[in-house]
């Protein structure tokens, strides 16, 4: 059976450290009060403010390998490492956040700069529609950026891709609205908090293109195509093609195999390394077909 892996812990750091209380997280941390609530477990490390996030399963092996794969396309992302903080293993990350120099908002909470929704219930298209209507700088950078990372979540088939999970950063003085760093990408390729990987023949995004039922659509049943992706490339080819060139310029087998070396914090066997290749394979084959629709 495929597994995700080992942790070797001659790699991870043992580390210690005391829980912020909310309020001085507010100082640096754009976070919705309620969500905080939530992901209380922010730390400061060395000087340095730090989120925590507890895991013990394929989700550790997840978010390392996303954070690699966005960063070779060149993605801003958020840097992860696995740590043993006060007895717990995890994934220990810095604060991204410039506050004195930009505004965050998660695309839940976008509402409060750019009311256009019901917080938090949105299809990608219509974000998409709305953005192209304002009135801000780097409108089209932002767009592109956005397909791209799209594209991305359903190449490496992320599951995870929630309206939290989407952050903006505005800067006021000069009305310009950019992504800021990719982060919490641990569900992808099948990767559950379960020890097996899930079923990865069918992309569930969090966050649908449009409002309809894939298994309605003519592509998915006469061409094995996903719904999503081909009524992105209908609504934006140009910018589809170029996401697309983007996100299969990368060498993904380099990338998986850097995790069959004993030195690497997470150890694979080359069966899971070769069924992650066989994914990206066919996701290649795929796209293929959808640029020739």
């Amino acid at each position: 059976m495929l597994h995700f892996g080992n942790v070797n812990p001659d790699g991870i750091r043992s580390i210690k450290g005391s829980k912020l209380a909310d309020f001085d997280v507010l100082k640096s941390v754009n976070i919705d009060k309620q969500l905080l609530a939530e992901k209380d477990s922010w730390y400061k490390i060395d000087g340095t403010i730090c989120f925590f996030k507890k895991r013990e399963d394929g989700r550790v092996f997840g978010e390392k390998i996303s954070e690699d794969i966005v960063d070779s396309l060149g993605i801003e992302t958020a840097n992860y490492e696995i740590v043993n903080l006060n007895g717990s293993q995890g994934l220990l990350t810095s604060n991204f956040q410039d506050v004195d120099k930009y505004r965050y908002y998660d695309l839940y909470n976008l509402v409060d700069l750019l009311p256009f929704h019901v917080r938090g219930q949105m299809t990608f298209k219509e974000i998409l529609e709305f953005l192209s209507m304002q009135n801000i700088a780097g409108k089209n950078e932002l767009i592109q950026e956005l397909i791209d990372r799209y594209v991305l979540e359903w190449v490496t088939i992320q599951t995870d891709g929630n309206p939290h999970n989407l952050m903006f950063k505005y800067d006021a003085e000069n009305n310009r609205l950019a992504l800021a760093p990719s982060y919490d990408r641990e569900r992808c390729f099948g990767i559950t908090s379960k020890e097996s990987f899930a079923d990865t023949s069918i992309w569930v995004p969090a966050i649908p293109y449009e409002d309809q039922d894939f298994k309605k659509n003519p592509y998915f049943f006469d061409n094995e195509l996903d719904a999503n992706i081909v009524a992105l490339y209908f609504d934006y080819p140009e910018e589809t093609t170029k996401a697309l060139s983007r996100i299969f310029g990368i060498d993904y087998e380099a990338i998986f195999k850097k995790y069959a070396k004993s030195s690497s914090q997470i150890s694979l066997p080359m069966s899971t390394i070769s069924y992650l290749c066989d994914i990206i394979n066919k996701k290649s084959k795929e796209k293929e077909k959808i640029i020739a629709l």
